[in-house]
């Protein structure tokens, strides 16, 4: 019998990420895989806060509302492309198993939820049967407690200044600065600081998705180069290929070749560069990413 499984990222959420389900309309579901990533050394509270929003999230499924609960961790949660397979992997196992399946990408940081979101949209562009058993959807806050925070920072400022005027006690003076400091800093430059190293750059590149339907010949031919590594020329991939397959390298074959890469490199999956007289291939991210989907 077929499962409404909901797969849900989780990040610092709690509520965005229940309600859906205990009060929603999703509340015929089966079973939840909650998607969380593994601590973080280098920031305990961070981790002590996701790790909290598992446990809470663990135990109102299974305990109050009797739903079966799976987890996985993830361990990059930047690495896209790594994400990007994992999620594809992860709804591919449930629709074979029959299930229908619900990506709840509130939560998490936008790399996990773009990768849920994008995989989720080429299972459907792979096999546009599979429309009604792969369900995206997002739920937004009624409110953010960063402003309830803000707002409670003012009124215990305001608390410290009129003690100020009784008395010039230095400690509640820096600490009455300390907050102004940091309400200042929200109001005026957002709740974020600075930008993270993400492999060595400042950025996280998110490559189209592997959504075009292929021929055998294409196939062939991307997993010929994941599996040989780049070509020196689009004859070279015609004679590795033809003598993988067992066959001759004939003008046929040539051209067959020849015709299926240009198609691949027209789609994006395949990139060409000019090496002297010749052109090197080599797979694209998005070439990459269907052969580690496929």
């Amino acid at each position: 019998m077929s499962e409404n499984v909901h797969v849900i990222p989780v990040g610092f959420d709690f509520e965005r990420l229940i309600q859906p389900i205990s009060q929603g309309t999703f509340q015929e579901t089966d079973r939840v895989l909650l998607i969380h990533s593994t601590s973080d050394p280098e920031n305990n509270r961070r981790a002590e806060l996701a790790n909290t929003m598992v446990e809470e999230l663990n135990d109102a499924f299974d305990r109050i509302l009797g739903i079966e609960v799976n987890h996985v961790t993830v361990d990059d949660i930047y690495d896209y492309e790594g994400l990007y397979v994992f999620a594809y992997e992860i709804i591919a196992n449930e629709i074979e198993d029959g299930q229908t399946v619900y990506l709840n990408i509130s939560s998490m940081p936008r790399t996990v939820a773009f990768a849920f979101a994008t995989a989720g949209a080429a299972h459907i562009i792979e096999d546009p049967a599979q429309r009604s058993r792969i369900h995206t959807y997002y739920v937004s806050p009624e409110k953010y407690m960063v402003i309830d925070m803000i707002e409670e920072l003012e009124t215990e400022i305001a608390f410290l200044d009129d003690r100020l005027e009784e008395t010039d006690d230095a400690e509640l003076r820096e600490r009455k600065d300390q907050m102004a400091d940091l309400v200042s800093n929200v109001m005026n430059r957002g709740v974020t600081r600075g930008t993270k190293q993400l492999n060595g750059d400042q950025h996280v590149e998110f490559p189209p998705p592997p959504m075009a339907n292929l021929n055998d010949t294409e196939k062939e031919i991307l997993s010929f180069l994941a599996r040989e590594g780049p070509a020196g020329s689009i004859s070279s991939v015609g004679r590795g290929l033809a003598e993988s397959k067992g066959e001759e390298f004939d003008d046929a074959f040539r051209s067959r070749v020849q015709y299926n890469v240009e198609e691949l490199i027209e789609k994006g999956y395949i990139h060409r560069e000019e090496a002297g007289n010749s052109h090197k291939v080599s797979l694209s991210k998005m070439g990459s990413l269907w052969v580690r989907t496929h």
